[in-house]
């Protein structure tokens, strides 16, 4: 299936700034920001903002111009602006929802893996879409991990718990999550016959199948707690996390 829109949402525009000028996130990200195709749009406001049109060369030639016609990857964005209000005020829905928050050690950023929020991200995914969510370490921070998770059930999504070990983290932790319309089966299956076309440095079908292994208990808790913006249990549960008092 083809990108038609790329869409990066982030709070603080010095990060971006940041992203595009600081020699060594230039070399990491490829100096992706100097692309003129790529569009930054302040925070004043929400709206679709303006178009802006990636194009790849092919190797189809125009027989009347003999000039290589463009094809068409995708429209890109990126806006400045504190994700919950975007998500409160943009129309539309998604295919793919990539959620990449810093950890919930503060009140603010708890709101952010709080139900509301997750009903809100459902509510702008696609009937086939899937998102994904960045859940702090299932092995450092068990019990966070496994609050993210029910979170994110009781927003009326199924998940699929996943890890991996980053150098820089240690074992850490996403979920992916979809409409209940899809079984899980369905999903397992074609992670089963996962086939990735497109260049990466680390990933494989079968590095990812084995993500999707964990240990014995791992995912068992006695805790049942939902981390809500009224309740926001999660902030004392990663803030009393062992691997913080260590």
């Amino acid at each position: 299936k083809e990108v038609k829109e790329v869409l990066l949402v982030d709070l603080d525009p010095e990060i971006t700034r940041l992203a595009k000028t600081h020699p060594v996130l230039k070399k990491i990200n490829q100096d992706a920001f100097k692309d003129a195709r790529i569009v930054t749009m302040a925070g004043k406001g929400i709206s679709p903002g303006i178009n802006k049109r990636l194009y790849l060369e092919t190797n189809k030639k125009n027989y009347h111009t003999e000039r290589s016609e463009t094809q068409k990857l995708a429209d890109v964005k990126v806006m400045n602006v504190d994700a919950d209000k975007f998500l409160s005020a943009i129309p539309g829905y998604w295919d793919v929802i990539i959620i990449d928050m810093p950890d919930p050690s503060t009140p603010e950023l708890t709101k952010l893996y709080a139900r509301e929020f997750y009903k809100k991200v459902r509510l702008h995914l696609s009937q086939h879409g899937v998102m994904v969510v960045q859940a702090t370490s299932p092995y450092l921070a068990k019990e966070s991990f496994l609050c993210i998770g029910r979170t994110i059930e009781s927003a009326e999504l199924t998940t699929l718990p996943f890890h991996e070990n980053v150098p820089s983290f240690g074992d850490w932790g996403w979920y992916l999550a979809w409409h209940p319309n899809i079984k899980k089966e369905k999903i397992l299956e074609r992670i089963k016959h996962l086939d990735i076309d497109v260049p990466t440095r680390f990933i494989t079908p079968q590095v990812f199948r084995s993500e999707l292994v964990f240990g014995k208990d791992a995912l068992t808790t006695t805790n049942k707690q939902i981390n809500t913006i009224l309740h926001p249990v999660l902030l004392s549960i990663y803030n009393h996390e062992s691997w913080l008092l260590e």
